[in-house]
């Protein structure tokens, strides 16, 4: 079976091939559905209300926050694992300094949102808009 990239996909392939897409991406972004891991029988609405439901990963500085721009790549990685899905503007309020975003891991289209961009998005602020 061939996949067709989405939207948000086709959107940060074309802000990583022209930074002057940025803002759109993020545009997109804001817009877009994700998918989370999860670690427990839990609906969409209890992971925005016990962030302890979600698997994260840990390094030295972030704690991150594994999320994918579709079904396809945890399709492909982790067939048994549980996931949910979830708007990203209902996950942004939830999110706090201590956690990082890394848009689908270990692909060619992955992406690590800083804290200071997650902080950029809550405050509704996209300083990559010309």
């Amino acid at each position: 079976m061939k996949y067709t990239f989405n939207l948000l996909e086709k959107s940060l392939i074309e802000a990583m091939k022209d930074n002057k897409k940025i803002a759109q991406f993020y545009k997109t972004l804001m817009n877009s559905n994700l998918w989370l891991v999860v670690s427990s029988e839990h609906g969409a609405s209890d992971i925005l209300i016990a962030e302890h439901y979600v698997q994260t990963m840990k390094s030295a500085a972030y704690r991150y926050l594994p999320v994918f721009s579709s079904k396809y790549p945890i399709e492909q990685m982790l067939k048994d694992e549980k996931t949910v899905c979830v708007s990203f503007k209902d996950m942004l309020p939830v999110l706090n300094e201590e956690i990082a975003i890394l848009l689908n891991p270990d692909t060619p289209l992955s992406k690590l949102f800083i804290p200071e961009e997650i902080r950029m998005l809550k405050e509704d602020q996209n300083y990559f808009k010309q």
